[in-house]
This record gives C-alpha cells, sequence and structure tokens, in this order.
C-alpha cells in the first residue's frame, strides 16, 4: 500500500546514513557517557564537562507517583502510525518559543525514525514539518518499549519513571555554573533530561542486530 504521507513531505536529497555496532552497545556504561555529548548539545548545555561531575547509578527506585495522562496525537500522527506503525525509535524536545506580541507559548518538536521503512519524519505540535530518508547499513534494529504519547513536556522525574516503568537509572548532575537544577539521566533504551524539575528532552535509545 502506498505511503500516504510520502508525497507531500520536504525530503532532504542526501539522506543520512547511520552505522550500528553491536548489539546493546548503546546501554552500556561507556555508552551512556559518550552519549552525554549530544543529549547536551540538543539541550543547549553545550561546554558541559561529563568528567567534572558525579554520575550515579540508582537501582531498585520504587516509585509512588503514577504516570500522568498520556500525549494526545493529532490526525497526522495517527495517520502515520496507521501508515508505519509505532516508530523504532523517537526523539522529544520540549521548550518554549515567543509570538510576535511577546507572549510565550509552549513547543513540542518530535521525530520519529523508521528504520525498515528508512524513513524520518519530524512533528512541531503534532502537524508535520518534514519527512528525511535514513539509511541503515549491515544491521536491524530492534524497536524500543516505548511510545512518544507517553511522555509530555513538564513531568517529574517520579512521573519519567512511571510512564517508562523503569527501576534503575544513571543521573548525570550538571554543573551549577552553567545550568543551574539540570540533569541528564541515562535508563534502559532512553535518556532525557530535566531543568528545574520539568522534563526538557527525551530520547529513545534503539538497539541493533549486526546483519
Amino acid at each position: 500500500m502506498p505511503n500516504p504521507i510520502a508525497s507531500s513531505q520536504c525530503t532532504s536529497p542526501a539522506g543520512r546514513k547511520r552505522r550500528w555496532g553491536l548489539a546493546g552497545a548503546v546501554c552500556g556504561c561507556v555508552g551512556l557517557l559518550g552519549a552525554a555529548g549530544l543529549t547536551l548539545a540538543v539541550l543547549g548545555w553545550i561546554g558541559y564537562d561529563v568528567t567534572r561531575s558525579t554520575p550515579r547509578i540508582l537501582e531498585g527506585i520504587e516509585v509512588s507517583a503514577p504516570a500522568p495522562p498520556e500525549y494526545g496525537l493529532t490526525a497526522e500522527q495517527q495517520e502515520t502510525l496507521t501508515a508505519l506503525g509505532p516508530p523504532q525509535s523517537f526523539s522529544i524536545l520540549f521548550y518554549q518559543d515567543t509570538m510576535e506580541d511577546g507572549s510565550v507559548y509552549d513547543v513540542r518538536m518530535e521525530t520519529w525514525t523508521y528504520f525498515d521503512a528508512q524513513t524520518e519524519i519530524t512533528f512541531v505540535d503534532g502537524s508535520r514539518l518534514a519527512q528525511d530518508p535514513v539509511v541503515i547499513e549491515g544491521a536491524t534494529v530492534l524497536p524500543v518499549p516505548y511510545r512518544p504519547e507517553q511522555f509530555t513536556g513538564g513531568m517529574t522525574l517520579a512521573q519519567v519513571l512511571a510512564a517508562a516503568s523503569l527501576d534503575t537509572y544513571l543521573m548525570v548532575p550538571l554543573e551549577k555554573e552553567l545550568l543551574p537544577q539540570g540533569e541528564v539521566y541515562y535508563a534502559d533504551q532512553l535518556t532525557f533530561g530535566l531543568k528545574d524539575g520539568e522534563l526538557r528532552y527525551i530520547e529513545s535509545l534503539p538497539q541493533a542486530e549486526e546483519g
């Protein structure tokens, strides 16, 4: 069946290649700390020196907070799910923008990646903004056990843990001089950043099997 979302989207002519190493390597401690630079850059925290902080692994966490209501997907996102199914990987950035009259509003920018279909779709507040090709070489990517709609802007750490059913994570505090009350977390196939105790960025980390 033809993809109903492919014809009207902005598509990069060159595309992007993604190379995958050994299955599960991304979830190792070395991989987690190595990925910190990417997360910090996305959040605008470039320049942070991980070696000057004290990462801590917390295990056996008991979460008493209930998972918050899920994000309501738009018609365009539902159309994508019908055509391609749940994304095999995704990232979501929560930020604020300013209108011409000076008023501030919340923005949700998310990217859904479909490795099997070799395509990546970006939504802003649920509206499809762009569609780009993704090229995978030498590996089969396994889907992550999370869905974009599980996470909403402003979630607390307890709410993120409840939504993702997590009881273990690695926490990397940020330097106070760079971003007060900022922390980056790594868990099973998931990384996310909080500022002032509120979720600002989250990304799933898929595993791969070498072909």
